[in-house]
């Protein structure tokens, strides 16, 4: 397969999904321009409201930021954040 043009909803493996101009990964059904789904963890990326992004869970999860599979930010179900570590540094800050 060197091109492939569809038109309308298109299935993949049952692994990828584009519906509506949305993309799932594992999942038939994405919430937003990108969902993921991962056993019972949910990502989503898109838009919220005028001019503002969204990224994180689509349910009651929680969400972990970092690098090199260690998590840096952690933020619970409730939405209480933990920063392991920070740093700040703005230059002519005073």
């Amino acid at each position: 397969l060197r091109e492939l043009a569809v038109s309308g909803q298109a299935k993949i493996f049952d692994t990828l999904a584009v519906i509506n101009k949305r993309v799932g990964i594992n999942t038939n059904q994405p919430e937003m321009a990108l969902s993921v789904w991962d056993e019972e963890v949910s990502l989503l990326s898109g838009k919220i409201s005028k001019n503002q992004a969204y990224f994180g869970t689509g349910r009651k999860q929680g969400l972990s930021i970092g690098v090199n599979r260690q998590a840096s930010i952690d933020i619970d179900a409730e939405g209480q954040t933990t920063v392991k570590k920070i740093r700040i540094d703005i230059k002519g800050w005073q």
